[in-house]
């Protein structure tokens, strides 16, 4: 099932901080998550504090390795997958 995405401000800064030769890598990323984001390799689990989120598999970018973090905008009648942020990470 398809969902649209919605973006934090949070989101939108740490894309905003993304090299310029990454944006695709990142941007494939969100158009994968758009329309699968309910199998198991786009749901990896991260709590923070009481909270639930999930991060997409890792992005491979000429420049460095990214997760995106997200949620559902209701967990029970999701309508729109919530993007939190672009991670970089550890190889």
């Amino acid at each position: 099932m398809r969902l649209p995405l919605v973006f934090t401000e949070g989101f939108i800064a740490s894309y905003d901080a993304v090299p310029g030769p990454d944006v695709a890598a990142v941007n494939r990323m969100l158009d994968d998550l758009e329309e699968r984001h309910g199998q198991p390799e786009m749901r990896n689990v991260i709590h923070v504090g009481a909270a639930v989120l999930f991060a997409t598999p890792r992005i491979y970018a000429p420049k460095g390795v990214y997760r995106i973090t997200w949620c559902y905008d209701d967990r029970e009648r999701p309508t729109a997958v919530a993007c939190i942020t672009v991670a970089s990470v550890e190889a």
